[in-house]
């Protein structure tokens, strides 16, 4: 598991992009940025990693969004593949 990552640019401007949220709307990224900033996480279902740390990262979604800071998290494997990574349930 990495324990150290390299600086984040935290001035990195998104070209905006739309994709499907879980209820299957399409939204962009205009629609979820913040003034404070926006948080974007890639994460997948399926994950063991991600499974471990689940409590973890939504008690940081809800610290940051205390203070006006937005998170969303992308999935971007084939959910044909991974069945258990469809928002589709």
């Amino acid at each position: 598991m990495l324990l150290a990552s390299n600086k984040v640019n935290i001035n990195f401007k998104f070209v905006d992009f739309k994709l499907l949220d879980v209820s299957g709307k399409q939204i962009s990224f205009n629609d979820i940025k913040k003034k404070n900033g926006t948080i974007l996480v890639f994460i997948c279902n399926h994950c063991p990693y991600v499974k471990a740390v689940i409590k973890e990262i939504a008690q940081d979604v809800n610290f940051f969004e205390s203070l006006g800071i937005k998170s969303a998290a992308i999935m971007s494997n084939d959910f044909k593949k991974y069945p258990e990574d469809s928002y589709v349930k």
